[in-house]
């Protein structure tokens, strides 16, 4: 099972990250329902 995990700001992110979180969603507007802001770059790499 893989673990997501909706981040509001870095300090978040990072916690998520070194948690074994799979994969971190960075959004804003949390209370509205959640926005990824805008521009966003994403990237990803392998966990190994």
């Amino acid at each position: 099972m893989k673990l997501e995990v909706i981040a509001t700001n870095l300090s978040d992110a990072l916690l998520a990250q070194n948690n074994g979180a799979d994969r971190i969603e960075l959004v804003t507007g949390i209370l509205e329902g959640g926005l990824t802001p805008s521009p966003a770059h994403p990237s990803s790499r392998e966990r190994g």
